[in-house]
């Protein structure tokens, strides 16, 4: 599993998230963020637009925040 720290801001409403998948990919100009093992498993857990996102990937020894 990987960590990514993503901020996105559209017309003034902010998120902050920090998400834990097994991959994430860009499609259809969205950032996309997937759970499970690929195939019957696999399932889309976030979507974010590229446009309005930054995506931070995170080391294993980084602390996670508590939200």
């Amino acid at each position: 599993m990987r960590k990514y720290r993503v901020e996105c801001s559209i017309d003034g409403n902010y998120t902050s998230k920090v998400i834990e998948c097994r991959e994430m990919t860009i499609d259809h100009n969205s950032y996309c963020f997937w759970n499970g093992e690929h195939g019957a498993t696999n399932r889309l857990s976030w979507a974010f637009p590229v446009m309005c996102t930054i995506v931070e990937g995170l080391s294993d020894t980084e602390p996670t925040p508590i939200k």
